[in-house]
């Protein structure tokens, strides 16, 4: 049990610490400030009311704010599985795709896909040796032919297909680049910035800047604001010839209660759209363009008030993607073919 009498400025501390890793400082802090406030944490009496009273707010963000549009995102990649995949798998780019993967869970059988096709790949910047702006870490070496080695016992081919957040499509050019997967997989985002890769909101919104603002604002809240149980993995190790990711739990009683909930939420939605919810993309859109807008305004509503900042090699990348469009972008499945990111 966590019946301790909470010590509000050190909970808020070790909370802005977590979020300013995906976030920035600012947003972090804006978040975190907010969240505390609007569940009247400083009237609460054990640290179980923080965390009851934040598990009710991420669950309901998680079922009735993103849900719907993860609902939505997911059903068209098992769709879009059922075209172009045979029997291969469908990877979600965990961390951050980590609700799609158990949303997928739930509609699978519903939709004519085995379960047994559903895997989280943790394929992540840290993995690849890459740099995160925002994270503050930089370009590091890796062992490549064990990152090699764990694509391969994951069983992505130039045949499976990877479902992740977005938006320009890095890590997949440095795997092509390198020869760690064969082929070109097949890679959709629900909202991509790079025109070589297909987006969900893409295919279905007519792309205009507030669309493209509001698409990345969305990415940014579902990779960053979403509660997690793990950090982002940065280390692959090596047991009896089996290659892994080391996951390693984030160590804050909240986050781990608040992650939990949130899951939950995403099930419910799934559970929802099962049921014969349907799902209005814009009137989805609609409201959290609504909830920004209010947090705007200095109200904590789950969803952050801008995006964080444009990766500043955007456009250098942009110009030198040289591996051409990204399966099933390009292919005769051109239903999914991104349109001109903004």
């Amino acid at each position: 049990m966590q019946s301790l009498k909470p010590n509000l400025s050190q909970i808020e501390k070790e909370l802005v610490d977590i979020f300013k890793v995906d976030l920035t400082d600012e947003l972090a802090q804006s978040f975190v400030s907010g969240l505390l406030e609007e569940i009247d944490a400083s009237s609460a009496k054990t640290l179980e009311d923080i965390a009851q009273k934040g598990s009710v707010i991420f669950e309901n963000l998680a079922e009735n704010v993103y849900g719907p549009l993860m609902v939505a995102y997911t059903a068209w990649i098992l769709d879009a599985a059922k075209s172009i995949l045979g029997n291969n798998s469908i990877f979600f780019a965990a961390r951050d795709a980590t609700p799609l993967f158990y949303i997928a869970s739930e509609l699978a059988t519903r939709l004519g896909i085995e379960t047994s096709k559903l895997k989280k790949l943790y394929y992540t910047r840290k993995i690849a040796g890459q740099a995160d702006e925002i994270a503050g870490f930089g370009q590091r070496n890796v062992n490549e032919q064990m990152l090699k080695d764990y694509l391969a016992q994951q069983g992505v081919t130039d045949k499976s297909l990877i479902a992740d957040m977005g938006l320009y499509g890095s890590l997949y050019k440095l795997a092509c680049k390198k020869g760690l997967w064969e082929g070109k997989p097949n890679l959709v985002l629900f909202y991509s910035k790079n025109p070589n890769i297909t987006g969900f909101l893409n295919t279905k919104v007519q792309t205009t800047q507030e669309m493209a603002q509001l698409g990345n604002l969305i990415v940014d809240c579902g990779e960053c604001a979403n509660p997690h149980k793990i950090w982002s993995p940065g280390q692959l190790v090596k047991m009896y010839e089996i290659v892994k990711p080391n996951l390693e739990l984030i160590d804050n009683y909240f986050m781990q209660e608040w992650a939990d909930a949130a899951l939950n939420g995403y099930k419910k939605a799934a559970q929802n759209y099962s049921d014969g919810q349907n799902v209005n993309l814009k009137t989805e859109m609609n409201k959290i363009q609504k909830l920004s807008d209010d947090a705007k305004q200095g109200k904590f509503t789950g969803v952050l008030p801008y995006c964080t900042p444009e990766w500043s090699q955007k456009a250098e990348f942009l110009a030198a993607w040289d591996i051409g469009p990204v399966p099933p972008n390009g292919t005769k499945h051109g239903n999914y073919a991104s349109a001109q990111a903004q």
